[in-house]
């Protein structure tokens, strides 16, 4: 399905481009194959690399970080576009930079360090 509605399905990668018409060589069942191989390289390569939180931890991540800093963004756009802000577009990316910083001190901040082993005969 990921292949079909993101990927463009059977068609080859960018089909608007002319000078890639030589990809056309390439029957369109192969471009859908390549396309859903490497979705589900992708698919376990995230699941693999990142930590699986609990629903606690992700309720808790949600309603103390991610709505308020998601509340924050709107009252800012929303000022940048009464003052009619002619540089609305740097706003944008500036704070998406903030969004993707406060993303990741949030996510540091979920992690509780490890308690150590007891180790027996040791005082």
């Amino acid at each position: 399905m990921a292949t079909v509605l993101f990927f463009g399905g059977w068609l080859r990668p960018f089909p608007n481009v002319g000078w890639l018409s030589f990809l056309d060589l390439v029957p369109p069942l192969v471009w859908f194959v390549l396309k859903v191989c490497g979705f589900l390289f992708v698919y376990m390569w995230f699941r693999g690399t990142f930590p699986r939180y609990r629903f606690d931890q992700l309720m808790a991540l949600g309603w103390k970080w991610l709505i308020p800093l998601s509340i924050v963004n709107v009252l800012l756009v929303a000022v940048a576009a009464l003052w009619k802000t002619p540089g609305l577009k740097v706003l944008s990316v500036l704070l998406w930079g903030v969004f993707g910083v406060a993303f990741f001190l949030a996510i540091r901040a979920q992690k509780r360090p490890l308690a150590s082993p007891a180790v027996e005969g040791v005082r």
